[in-house]
């Protein structure tokens, strides 16, 4: 009789493995765990270059139509593209945005519709005013809906994107 041929019966199978073939220490089942059990942060785009968008939108997921056009525009205009930011809506979040930031491993932030200090950003500063602290750069800015209707806000959204991304 050949080794191969001997068949292991199943309740003796069970009766030799009662734990797991590989077992692992209770502090890798707690880590793995909590990659589970923690969500996925959920953002439009590929964040490719560490650009994150935090928007304040009520009336949809992330953008409406005309506020997604308008974000668009100013990224085409920026030499950018959705491949290249995380777009993110503050209605929607969980964390806090130094979580997220940190998360994304973000570079730049730019918040529109938000206030520095209605996001406990460590610093706080007016609208239109490049700010950095740390190695991330922060902008603030009137809601997509503002910025549509009113050309000067725009205009001084335009001179502080020309800064951040040497246009």
């Amino acid at each position: 009789m050949r080794l191969n041929d001997n068949e292991i019966l199943p309740i003796l199978l069970t009766e030799l493995y009662k734990n797991s073939l590989v077992q692992l220490e209770d502090e890798e089942l707690a880590k793995q765990a909590e990659i589970i059990s923690a969500p996925a942060l959920k953002f439009l785009g590929e964040n490719k270059k560490g650009i994150l968008i935090i928007v304040n939108d009520e009336h949809a997921p992330f953008l409406t139509e005309n506020a997604f056009t308008l974000l668009l525009n100013i990224l085409t205009a920026c030499k950018l593209n959705m491949g290249d930011v995380a777009v993110v809506n503050k209605v929607n979040l969980n964390e806090s945005v130094t979580q997220i930031i940190r998360q994304l491993g973000s570079r730049t932030v730019l918040l529109f519709g938000i206030d520095a200090n209605a996001v406990n950003l460590p610093i706080n500063f007016p609208h239109y005013q490049v700010q950095k602290h740390g190695n991330i750069t922060y902008l603030t800015s009137n809601d997509f809906e503002t910025l549509e209707a009113d050309k000067q806000q725009k205009g001084k959204l335009w001179l502080c994107l020309k800064k951040i991304f040497d246009l």
